[in-house]
């Protein structure tokens, strides 16, 4: 991709609203960028850091090192690439107006995510953020699941961002269109039953062949009859509940890699919601070991640290919505699956706590949500928790390796090679020690009934 934004002169507002130093006073050297993504542009942006020297004849301490992130959303003229603009626009009116808004609230004690600077649309959507890491904030060991304390760190900057949103809500009105839908959209709900529905054979045999309860597998094997649909209409906005701004993505990552010698390192490539790619190499072949990468898509995280504090990022899913979506999706798919079994209704407890205080500071202008109103909406909205077990948890085992014109051959999801693959990977004992407890748990709370809308 020709990267028109590397240039001086882009920079130029950045430093300029960063530094607070007027234009014509600094000159930027030394320009360069690296890719914070793989280096396979099949998702609908590429992440860069941009490097940069300021200096300047006129002031003091300089040259200064600084760096942004930036994030450019891919065009291209393959036949399935990702062209929406729609994310760029939610995030960059959730980092350009929404964070600072709700940052002033709280007298600016609280940050919740990485400055803006910049968004262009011509040629095409690029996003300038402040570099986070730079401030010295990074990822945990994200192939683990968050332990408790990390856990509670999370629920409580999320329930002062769920809080901070409502009360923007109840002052300002109407919310942006945009944000009435998110991960499981309508719009979008028959592409998204359409991705997740090769998961669904290789899910229920490799349940059938571990003994699982009938009472269990009844219930499983009903998630073939479209379950995104359902889960949308479940989530439709009404504007007559309890609202907040959901993040939409509270997940330990997006696309990790882990090593398992017994089977072909492969990658899973969401090229459009309808269609899923998944690149095949056979790791028999020491040549194409130099290609492998062993680790993690380590951008793709959702919530950053630099000791008590938190950033959160990638808002692209945000939506309005009840707030017990993101509880439950942070709780299934990243939070450690023994604190899930052991202290799942103590962390919704919290939750709730940290939201009616949030929401009293701020003084709210509507009735608080009562913690009965958290726990029966945390039940009704269980399955979206549950559905995770299918798809999204099993993404964390998918590996990833940086070329993939010199894999053997792609392999749609649909076709029989990658029905072997997903059958390999969801034998894998890592995968299964996982699904299983938080599959009996769902189940005893009810959780596994594929919602009737």
């Amino acid at each position: 991709m020709l990267l028109s934004w590397l240039t001086p002169i882009f920079f130029i507002d950045v430093i300029t609203k960063d530094l607070g130093h007027q234009e014509g006073t600094f000159r930027i050297e030394d320009l360069h960028r690296t890719n914070v993504t793989t280096q396979i542009t099949t998702w609908d942006s590429d992440i860069h850091l941009a490097h940069m020297e300021v200096t300047s004849d006129c002031m003091k301490g300089y040259p200064v090192h600084v760096s942004y992130f930036v994030k450019e959303r891919i065009v291209n003229e393959e036949p399935h690439s990702v062209q929406s603009s729609e994310q760029f626009e939610k995030e960059t009116i959730i980092y350009r107006d929404l964070l600072p808004a709700f940052e002033r609230m709280f007298n600016s004690s609280i940050t919740f995510g990485p400055k803006f600077f910049k968004h262009v649309t011509t040629p095409h959507d690029i996003l300038v953020l402040e570099n986070v890491r730079s401030k010295g904030f990074g990822m945990h060991d994200s192939y683990k699941r968050f332990n408790l304390e990390d856990s509670i760190k999370i629920l409580s900057i999320l329930a002062q961002f769920h809080a901070a949103s409502a009360v923007y809500h109840s002052q300002h009105g109407a919310i942006n269109e945009s944000f009435k839908e998110g991960l499981f959209g309508e719009s979008s709900a028959d592409a998204g039953d359409q991705t997740v529905l090769p998961y669904y054979k290789p899910f229920v045999e490799s349940l059938e062949s571990r003994n699982y309860s009938s009472e269990i597998l009844d219930l499983i094997r009903q998630w073939d009859q479209n379950p995104v649909s359902a889960i949308s209409k479940m989530l439709r906005y009404n504007p007559d509940r309890f609202n907040v701004l959901n993040q939409g993505k509270l997940s330990r990552f997006e696309c990790p890699s882990m090593y398992s010698p017994n089977h072909h390192h492969a990658l899973l490539v969401r090229l459009e919601p309808s269609l899923s790619v998944v690149f095949i190499m056979d790791i028999t072949k020491p040549e194409n070991y130099p290609q492998l990468q062993i680790g993690l898509l380590g951008w793709a995280n959702n919530v950053l640290f630099r000791g008590d504090e938190l950033r959160m990022m990638n808002f692209e899913e945000a939506f309005w919505g009840n707030p017990s979506i993101d509880v439950l999706l942070l709780l299934f798919n990243a939070v450690k699956v023994e604190v899930v079994v052991a202290s799942f209704d103590d962390l919704i407890s919290f939750y709730y706590q940290e939201l009616a205080r949030n929401l009293k500071q701020l003084n709210y202008s509507k009735p608080i949500p009562t913690l009965e109103d958290i726990r029966q909406d945390i039940s009704r909205y269980g399955f979206v928790g549950a559905s995770q077990l299918q798809a999204d948890i099993p993404l964390n085992y998918y590996t990833s390796y940086a070329n993939p014109e010199e894999s053997n051959f792609p392999v749609q999801m649909d076709n029989p090679e990658g029905y072997e693959y997903l059958k390999a990977i969801f034998e894998m004992e890592e995968l299964q020690n996982e699904i299983g407890p938080l599959l009996n748990f769902a189940y005893e709370r009810g959780f596994l009934q594929l919602p009737r809308i």
